[in-house]
Protein backbone atom coordinates (compact mmCIF):
# COMPACT_ATOMS: atom_id res chain seq x y z
CA UNK A 1 0.00 0.00 0.00
CA UNK A 2 2.95 2.57 0.63
CA UNK A 3 4.75 1.76 -2.83
CA UNK A 4 1.34 2.66 -4.64
CA UNK A 5 0.94 6.59 -2.48
CA UNK A 6 4.76 7.08 -3.15
CA UNK A 7 4.48 6.11 -6.68
CA UNK A 8 1.26 8.32 -6.71
CA UNK A 9 2.77 11.27 -4.84
CA UNK A 10 6.22 11.01 -7.43
CA UNK A 11 3.66 10.77 -10.38
CA UNK A 12 1.61 13.79 -9.63
CA UNK A 13 4.57 15.82 -9.28
CA UNK A 14 6.23 14.65 -12.59
CA UNK A 15 3.86 16.53 -15.04
CA UNK A 16 3.64 17.54 -18.34
CA UNK A 17 1.76 21.21 -18.89
CA UNK A 18 1.32 22.39 -22.48
CA UNK A 19 -0.32 25.63 -24.09
CA UNK A 20 -1.35 25.87 -27.88
CA UNK A 21 -0.26 29.22 -29.71
CA UNK A 22 -1.37 30.31 -32.67
CA UNK A 23 0.85 28.97 -35.81
CA UNK A 24 0.80 26.00 -34.45
CA UNK A 25 3.69 26.29 -31.59
CA UNK A 26 2.97 24.65 -28.65
CA UNK A 27 5.21 25.18 -25.36
CA UNK A 28 5.54 22.20 -23.50
CA UNK A 29 6.32 22.15 -19.57
CA UNK A 30 8.13 19.66 -17.81
CA UNK A 31 7.80 19.62 -14.46
CA UNK A 32 9.27 17.44 -11.77
CA UNK A 33 10.92 14.70 -13.77
CA UNK A 34 10.65 13.47 -17.56
CA UNK A 35 9.91 9.85 -16.88
CA UNK A 36 8.93 6.31 -18.65
CA UNK A 37 5.62 7.48 -17.52
CA UNK A 38 5.86 11.27 -18.96
CA UNK A 39 7.14 10.37 -22.23
CA UNK A 40 4.18 8.42 -22.76
CA UNK A 41 1.77 11.04 -22.64
CA UNK A 42 4.64 13.27 -24.51
CA UNK A 43 4.27 11.11 -27.21
CA UNK A 44 0.45 11.16 -27.31
CA UNK A 45 0.47 14.72 -27.10
CA UNK A 46 2.91 15.08 -30.12
CA UNK A 47 0.53 12.50 -32.00
CA UNK A 48 -2.61 14.82 -31.49
CA UNK A 49 -0.75 18.05 -32.50
CA UNK A 50 0.53 16.82 -35.55
CA UNK A 51 -2.11 15.05 -36.16
CA UNK A 52 -4.50 18.30 -35.63
CA UNK A 53 -2.03 20.69 -37.12
CA UNK A 54 -0.39 18.81 -40.08
CA UNK A 55 2.56 18.42 -41.13
CA UNK A 56 4.44 21.37 -41.57
CA UNK A 57 2.74 23.45 -38.99
CA UNK A 58 3.24 23.08 -35.64
CA UNK A 59 6.62 23.89 -33.73
CA UNK A 60 7.38 22.54 -30.44
CA UNK A 61 9.42 24.14 -27.60
CA UNK A 62 10.09 22.14 -23.94
CA UNK A 63 10.70 24.36 -21.41
CA UNK A 64 12.71 22.51 -19.19
CA UNK A 65 12.73 24.82 -16.50
CA UNK A 66 10.63 23.08 -14.00
CA UNK A 67 12.74 19.92 -14.90
CA UNK A 68 15.12 18.29 -12.29
CA UNK A 69 15.82 15.17 -14.32
CA UNK A 70 15.40 12.86 -17.45
CA UNK A 71 14.91 9.18 -18.08
CA UNK A 72 16.79 7.79 -20.83
CA UNK A 73 12.56 6.58 -22.39
CA UNK A 74 11.60 10.63 -21.78
CA UNK A 75 14.72 11.33 -23.88
CA UNK A 76 14.14 9.15 -26.17
CA UNK A 77 10.79 10.44 -26.64
CA UNK A 78 12.38 14.15 -26.89
CA UNK A 79 14.54 12.43 -29.92
CA UNK A 80 11.71 11.08 -31.72
CA UNK A 81 9.77 14.09 -31.55
CA UNK A 82 12.49 16.48 -32.43
CA UNK A 83 13.16 13.99 -35.79
CA UNK A 84 9.77 14.22 -36.77
CA UNK A 85 9.92 17.69 -36.36
CA UNK A 86 12.67 18.48 -38.42
CA UNK A 87 11.48 15.98 -41.29
CA UNK A 88 7.97 17.44 -41.49
CA UNK A 89 8.25 21.33 -40.57
CA UNK A 90 12.25 21.70 -41.66
CA UNK A 91 12.45 23.20 -38.47
CA UNK A 92 14.72 22.34 -34.92
CA UNK A 93 12.89 21.27 -31.67
CA UNK A 94 13.47 23.89 -29.00
CA UNK A 95 14.56 23.06 -25.76
CA UNK A 96 14.55 26.04 -23.72
CA UNK A 97 15.94 26.41 -19.77
CA UNK A 98 17.56 23.36 -19.14
CA UNK A 99 19.74 23.40 -16.19
CA UNK A 100 23.26 22.24 -16.14
CA UNK A 101 22.03 18.33 -15.31
CA UNK A 102 19.66 17.99 -18.26
CA UNK A 103 21.61 20.14 -20.82
CA UNK A 104 24.36 17.66 -19.91
CA UNK A 105 22.50 14.76 -20.32
CA UNK A 106 21.21 15.57 -23.64
CA UNK A 107 24.71 16.10 -24.61
CA UNK A 108 25.80 13.10 -23.64
CA UNK A 109 23.05 10.68 -25.44
CA UNK A 110 23.50 13.08 -28.51
CA UNK A 111 20.35 14.73 -28.48
CA UNK A 112 21.50 18.27 -28.22
CA UNK A 113 23.05 18.19 -31.73
CA UNK A 114 19.66 17.99 -33.46
CA UNK A 115 17.45 20.40 -31.16
CA UNK A 116 18.24 23.93 -30.62
CA UNK A 117 18.99 24.48 -27.01
CA UNK A 118 18.32 27.89 -25.78
CA UNK A 119 19.03 29.84 -22.01
CA UNK A 120 17.06 31.99 -20.01
CA UNK A 121 16.53 34.58 -22.64
CA UNK A 122 13.99 32.50 -23.61
CA UNK A 123 11.90 32.41 -20.40
CA UNK A 124 10.74 35.72 -21.00
CA UNK A 125 8.86 34.43 -24.59
CA UNK A 126 7.32 31.85 -21.66
CA UNK A 127 6.52 33.83 -19.78
CA UNK A 128 4.44 36.09 -21.73
CA UNK A 129 1.84 33.27 -21.80
CA UNK A 130 -0.79 33.64 -19.17
CA UNK A 131 -0.61 30.66 -16.88
CA UNK A 132 -4.42 30.05 -17.96
CA UNK A 133 -3.17 29.02 -21.35
CA UNK A 134 -1.53 25.98 -19.63
CA UNK A 135 -3.50 22.63 -19.84
CA UNK A 136 -2.33 19.78 -17.69
CA UNK A 137 -1.27 16.47 -20.16
CA UNK A 138 -3.16 13.82 -18.08
CA UNK A 139 -0.62 11.05 -17.47
CA UNK A 140 -1.33 8.59 -20.54
CA UNK A 141 -1.75 5.02 -19.52
CA UNK A 142 -1.15 2.09 -21.81
CA UNK A 143 -1.56 -1.48 -21.36
CA UNK A 144 1.66 -3.03 -20.33
CA UNK A 145 2.72 -4.13 -24.13
CA UNK A 146 2.26 -0.57 -25.16
CA UNK A 147 4.14 0.87 -22.41
CA UNK A 148 6.86 -2.07 -23.16
CA UNK A 149 6.60 -1.20 -26.79
CA UNK A 150 7.23 2.14 -26.20
CA UNK A 151 10.28 2.10 -24.25
CA UNK A 152 11.76 -0.25 -26.68
CA UNK A 153 10.75 2.32 -29.45
CA UNK A 154 12.22 5.29 -27.37
CA UNK A 155 15.65 3.18 -26.83
CA UNK A 156 16.15 2.13 -30.84
CA UNK A 157 15.40 5.89 -31.42
CA UNK A 158 18.04 7.11 -28.86
CA UNK A 159 20.52 4.69 -30.83
CA UNK A 160 19.44 5.93 -34.32
CA UNK A 161 20.36 8.85 -33.14
CA UNK A 162 24.10 8.49 -31.76
CA UNK A 163 25.45 4.87 -32.57
CA UNK A 164 27.60 5.42 -29.23
CA UNK A 165 23.87 4.44 -27.12
CA UNK A 166 24.06 1.30 -29.11
CA UNK A 167 26.87 0.10 -26.53
CA UNK A 168 25.14 2.02 -23.77
CA UNK A 169 21.58 0.83 -24.30
CA UNK A 170 22.34 -2.76 -25.37
CA UNK A 171 21.15 -4.67 -22.33
CA UNK A 172 18.32 -2.56 -22.13
CA UNK A 173 17.21 -3.29 -25.78
CA UNK A 174 17.33 -6.90 -24.54
CA UNK A 175 15.52 -6.92 -21.86
CA UNK A 176 12.72 -4.68 -23.11
CA UNK A 177 12.48 -7.07 -26.43
CA UNK A 178 12.28 -10.26 -23.99
CA UNK A 179 10.17 -8.86 -21.80
CA UNK A 180 7.58 -8.10 -24.74
CA UNK A 181 7.94 -11.01 -26.33
CA UNK A 182 6.73 -12.73 -23.12
CA UNK A 183 4.09 -10.25 -22.61
CA UNK A 184 2.96 -10.83 -26.21
CA UNK A 185 3.41 -14.35 -25.75
CA UNK A 186 1.53 -15.04 -22.32
CA UNK A 187 -1.72 -12.55 -23.71
CA UNK A 188 -1.73 -14.12 -27.25
CA UNK A 189 -0.67 -10.28 -28.95
CA UNK A 190 1.37 -10.09 -31.77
Amino acid sequence: MTTNNNMTNAQATDTLQFAELPDGIVIVKVIGKGTFATSYGLTKLADRICAKCGPGKYTFIIDLEQCESMDSTFMGALAAIALRQRQDCKRLLVIINPNKHTHKLLDTLGISRFVEIRGGESQTQVEQVPETAFKEEKAAAGNKVEMLLHMLETHKKLCEVDTGNEVRFQSVLKYLQESLDREQNSSGQS
